[in-house]
């Protein structure tokens, strides 16, 4: 039988795993721009994320 911390442990995992997964595809992101062609958009959004201080 599977314990209550083992099961809340496997839970928390694959929350985890999910949320990574769906902020990694979210748009107004580099990468979905790219994906979209819009390499433009994606160029200007990295040029403000790394520009340099």
């Amino acid at each position: 039988m599977v314990t209550q911390n083992e099961l809340m442990i496997v839970t928390g995992q694959l929350l985890v795993f999910t949320l990574n997964a769906v902020i990694g595809n979210t748009m107004e992101r580099p990468r979905w721009y790219a994906s979209k062609g819009e390499f433009g958009d994606a160029f200007n959004i990295l040029k403000k994320v790394r520009e340099e201080k």
